[in-house]
């Protein structure tokens, strides 16, 4: 999304699609470009708003909003509780990962 109003869409269609999947949960997020010396690469920061009031149960996934980069369109997913525990061991780390949303050109 290149400015608020079309984040703001994005959000409620990424919200409407996800709402048939029990396992995601959409959180509203807050991305910016970040500054960067070299034009050839582009830096973004990610704000998931309320972090503590997230769903922490293992497998549980957190759905930021969409972000275009280079022509296609992304979103970090997150599972605050973490996604499987090797071994039988208790799993105490988030995954963090980034899904392509869109073919690029």
């Amino acid at each position: 999304a290149d400015n608020d109003n079309d984040a703001a869409a994005d959000q409620g269609e990424e919200e409407e699609a996800m709402n048939n999947d029990d396992n995601v949960t959409v959180s509203f997020t807050k991305i910016a470009a970040l500054p960067t010396d070299n034009p050839k690469k582009k830096r973004f920061g990610i704000k998931f708003d309320n972090f503590k009031d997230l769903p922490a149960e293992m497998g549980r996934r957190v759905q930021s909003s969409i972000f275009s980069c280079f022509q296609t369109d992304w979103c970090v997913l997150m599972c605050p509780g973490g996604d499987s525990a090797a071994d039988g061991e208790e799993d105490e780390w988030v995954k963090i990962g980034i899904k392509r949303k869109s073919e690029g050109e």
